[in-house]
């Protein structure tokens, strides 16, 4: 039958061309299959920018450009082995591009939350970098649907990736075959995403992201040239006593006075002063530089000198490594060290549960003496408390309230290289004090800080920064943008469900809302008479949201923060030594 076919599709082509154009058609459609089958086979993979003999333990090898050749062929298991070893053998400078390019592949593979993690890491190392951020959101609003369909019917994993950005081009590298970085149309054929195959039933509106990333690093917020005057300010010191007043003022006066608004120093009889000591850091297992702090092993560390760019060191660090560079000058950052100190686990836990109800993260910081200035100017997401363990530290603390309480990266000041603040730009700060061992410094959210360890000190500096997470990447932040449905890392459709239950009812009683829209609005100049109704609707439907609308998604928040906790105890009992 295919001979027949064949030969009577050939006399067809001979009479509508003559031989001679036959024969190159057939010639040409030869080689065409012929060299897609060797490149499926890998004999022609070093035409493509493969060298031969490439091996993923070569520490100079381009595995950037491999991992995105395998790629392109559909080999995503060596593209995978060729992205961990970019990330393995890659210098400071470029983990965050590392990261990104390997949650990526992550992603076409489907592994959202090995995705999740790794891309984590990459805003983590780089908050400015939009196309980690973007691809983030993506699989967290996956993950979120996957949850949400459980149970339902559909096939989770048919879900489709909505503008998933391409691997980030490193400009440094060996030139490669051109890469798209936006979530236009007009990508590289070669490169292009390779989309999944849609489920409609099993699309979640959580995973339209109409406020995402609005802003970008060029349009921070200015500060103000005057320097405000906080007439009416509470008191900027207070006396306590034990662990036990601590937590008695954490849950009456800080937080009707204090919490998200003023800096407030507590002195403390070393209230905490056991937690955590030099030598639970400088032994055991040596720390990863820059490691993942939610991936095994938790010990990392990073070396900081008067900003928060990384010194470029790379591979694990022993305790020696890690004196030397202290030594010469380094800051020493350990980041959640609650993951591997099970007595910090503990200390998280009873704040947490106890007195501030938020999950908090806890870094250390090692600075040695007679550092002028350890980091300079900038401001967090998380409100903090500093609790100094040993040695001295200043800190200068600065209220502007065109920063304060950010939910964006726009509102971040002073943590990016090319956004260096100036101490004699701020003008004089809000308060200027040296924390002893016992002492807790309360730093608002967007409250500027610096810190410096004083010339006369004569030894280290050791503290907690404990972050109270209101900005969160783990679930629903902890910001009524959030409650609403568009928090900077995780997207919700509950409120847009409780509307449309509202309008559901509204319909039935309300005939305004049955009535045809008016002929101005169908020609696109909606008149004011229309933007009046439009809003008044809008209030009257807003008045007929259900009350489970808000209790859902409090209990969506309660039971994110409980497995916080539930991943603390487990660290608390069984330790990860």
């Amino acid at each position: 039958v295919a001979l027949f076919v064949f030969h009577t599709g050939l006399k067809r082509l001979e009479m509508s061309f003559g031989m001679v154009e036959v024969v190159v058609l057939l010639v040409t459609v030869t080689v065409t299959v012929t060299v897609s089958v060797l490149f499926q086979q890998g004999v022609l993979s070093e035409t493509v920018g493969i060298p031969k003999g490439y091996s993923v333990h070569a520490s100079e090898a381009d595995h950037y450009h491999a991992g995105v050749v395998y790629d392109s062929k559909g080999d995503m298991k060596s593209a995978l082995r060729s992205f961990r070893a970019a990330l393995r053998f890659a210098p400071a400078s470029k983990l965050a591009f590392a990261f990104s390019n390997l949650g990526v592949c992550l992603m076409r593979v489907n592994d959202l939350e090995a995705a999740r993690r790794v891309l984590q890491k990459a805003v983590e190392l780089d908050p400015s970098k939009e196309v980690a951020m973007n691809n983030l959101h993506e699989v967290q609003a996956l993950l979120e649907s996957q949850e949400e369909l459980k149970g339902a019917k559909g096939n989770v994993g048919d879900m489709k990736l909505n503008g998933v950005d391409e691997y980030a081009d490193d400009t440094t590298s060996k030139p490669t075959p051109s890469v798209s970085h936006s979530d236009s149309p007009s990508r590289s054929s070669q490169f292009s995403y390779k989309k999944l195959p849609i489920n409609l039933s099993s699309i979640s509106p959580s995973r339209v992201h109409l406020l995402s990333e609005e802003e970008k690093a060029d349009e921070r917020i200015p500060l103000a040239s005057q320097v405000p005057i906080f007439a009416d300010h509470p008191a900027k010191s207070i006396k306590l006593h034990d662990r036990a007043s601590f937590l008695r003022f954490l849950n009456t006066k800080f937080r009707s006075t204090y919490f998200e608004t003023f800096p407030v120093l507590l002195h403390t009889d070393n209230a905490y002063s056991n937690v955590v000591s030099r030598s639970d850091i400088f032994k055991g297992e040596p720390c990863k530089y820059l490691g993942n702090k939610n991936v095994k092993p938790h010990r990392n560390v990073k070396y900081l000198k008067g900003s928060f760019m990384p010194a470029d060191f790379s591979g694990l660090q022993t305790p020696k490594d890690m004196k030397k560079a202290l030594a010469s000058g380094y800051t020493l950052q350990f980041y959640a060290v609650q993951f591997w100190l099970p007595k910090v686990a503990s200390l998280c836990r009873s704040l947490s549960e106890n007195a501030l109800k938020l999950p908090v993260n806890v870094n250390l910081y090692i600075t040695p003496p007679n550092t002028p200035k350890s980091i300079g100017p900038h401001s967090d997401f998380q409100c903090s408390l500093m609790i100094q363990l040993r040695g001295q530290k200043r800190w200068k603390l600065w209220k502007r309230e065109e920063i304060a309480l950010p939910v964006r990266n726009y509102q971040i000041r002073g943590r990016d290289e090319e956004d260096e603040l100036k101490e004699s730009d701020l003008g004089d700060p809000y308060m200027d004090v040296v924390l002893n061992p016992g002492d807790i410094l309360y730093v608002p959210r967007g409250c500027l800080h610096a810190t410096s360890t004083p010339k006369d000190s004569k030894e280290s500096s050791m503290h907690l920064t404990v972050g109270m997470e209101s900005m969160w990447d783990y679930g629903i932040s902890h910001t009524w943008e959030s409650v609403l449905g568009s928090g900077a890392h995780h997207h919700h459709n509950y409120v847009v469900e409780g509307l449309y239950t509202a309008l559901k009812d509204m319909k039935r009683k309300d005939i305004r809302v049955r009535k045809s829209v008016s002929p101005s609005l169908l020609q696109g100049k909606p008149s004011s008479s229309d933007h009046t109704q439009f809003k008044q609707l809008l209030h009257d439907l807003v008045d007929e949201i259900s009350d489970e609308t808000l209790e859902n998604i409090s209990k969506v928040m309660h039971a994110n923060v409980n497995n916080y906790h539930l991943k603390l105890t487990k660290m608390h009992d069984l330790g990860d030594e």
